[in-house]
């Protein structure tokens, strides 16, 4: 399911006054295209030892809509408070979670990425979600400027469970992906985003279907 590429984590201030943010943009430089990175928020599930994140600074973001979403696969789906029109999204997966989580990597390592599963989702410049059909014959909301879907390529991942709350502390620079509905084949993406989130607990996107 395509639109599961670029998923999220969505979260809120700390109490103890900490800011809750990452921050940064990402480009895609052979294109022109550009879009600023400010997460505020994130919600998490965690299902038979499997944790899924959603990150995001969508505006009208919730526990309730997310999970609805992720949930649904039939039909044209609502895109507002889910993706960012202008701007990125994000979900982490880790298939292995034990309540914390360290990972680093880049081009130069032989081994397995470890964020191929997880997926960032960028709708770039200025437009509007349209209903429409695109070349496989699905019809849903599409957003009218390009759409760039992909994981990052260099990293530096630090998750911890807090309570009811996961704290993602992330610094990504690099990135391995594709213009969506687009024949472009790999379009690299760049630029660094860094910060830490604190993502709050979604039981209901336990029923997500990428989990």
């Amino acid at each position: 399911m395509m639109r599961f590429w670029p998923l999220i984590l969505i979260g809120c201030a700390k109490d103890d006054g900490v800011t809750s943010l990452i921050d940064g943009r990402i480009s895609l430089p052979e294109y022109g295209e550009s879009a600023e990175v400010s997460w505020d928020k994130a919600f998490y599930a965690v299902s038979n030892g499997t944790m899924l994140a959603f990150v995001t600074g969508v505006e009208g973001a919730s526990c309730a809509r997310i999970s609805e979403f992720l949930s649904t696969n039939d039909g044209p789906t609502e895109k507002q408070g889910i993706y960012h029109g202008g701007g990125c999204v994000m979900t982490v997966k880790i298939n292995d979670w034990s309540g914390s989580y360290q990972a680093a990597w880049d081009p130069s390592e032989t081994d397995w990425n470890p964020a191929v599963d997880s997926s960032i989702r960028c709708e770039f410049g200025s437009g509007s979600w349209e209903l429409g059909v695109n070349s496989s014959g699905r019809e849903d909301y599409y957003w009218t400027g390009s759409t760039w879907a992909g994981h990052p390529t260099v990293f530096d991942w630090s998750f911890e469970e807090d309570g009811n709350a996961i704290d993602l502390a992330m610094d990504m620079s690099a990135y391995d992906g594709s213009l969506l509905y687009e024949s472009t084949g790999e379009v690299e993406g760049s630029g660094d985003l860094s910060g830490s989130v604190r993502a709050t607990a979604c039981g209901a996107m336990k029923d997500a279907t990428v989990l």
